[in-house]
């Protein structure tokens, strides 16, 4: 197994982004635990060190799971990170708030120390701070030159 492999898998990355057959950019959470790496090849991949801004600020996303005190022992923090991340980028601006139901599809991790209700709400929280966009042309044109 080479280093950057290890690494990988260290991260639990969760986020892959691709075209749909109308080539628009769609991102879809994965398992980290069992993604073969060649399933990968022509994909963009995303992982929690991604989302931070360039300025250091962080996501929504971040902020909202300490806001809402959403992790304890950070075992499981990435993955919720990552998967309410797709939910953020996925739920269009003008949609309102996620249902509860879209919530607990979106994230599909487990927790045994902070229990759900602080992800919950730091789930619905992130959607209050000023929106941090996926810039998708730019993933859009990357994908493609793939």
């Amino acid at each position: 197994m080479h280093w950057h492999q290890r690494g990988l898998r260290r991260r639990r990355l969760r986020v892959i982004g691709e075209l749909d057959a109308n080539g628009q950019p769609v991102l879809k959470a994965v398992n980290a635990c069992i993604q073969f790496m060649p399933t990968l090849d022509g994909r963009a991949l995303f992982t929690v060190e991604d989302l931070r801004a360039k300025d250091g600020t962080l996501h929504p996303v971040q902020q909202a799971m300490i806001d809402c005190h959403g992790s304890q022992c950070g075992f499981c923090t990435p993955g919720f990170v990552m998967s309410m991340w797709t939910l953020y980028q996925n739920q269009p601006a003008d949609a309102g708030l996620p249902t509860r139901d879209e919530i607990n599809a979106a994230l599909g991790n487990l927790c045994r120390c902070t229990g759900y209700r602080p992800i919950v709400d730091a789930s619905q929280k992130m959607f209050e701070y000023p929106r941090a966009p996926l810039d998708r042309d730019h993933l859009k044109r990357q994908l493609e030159s793939i």
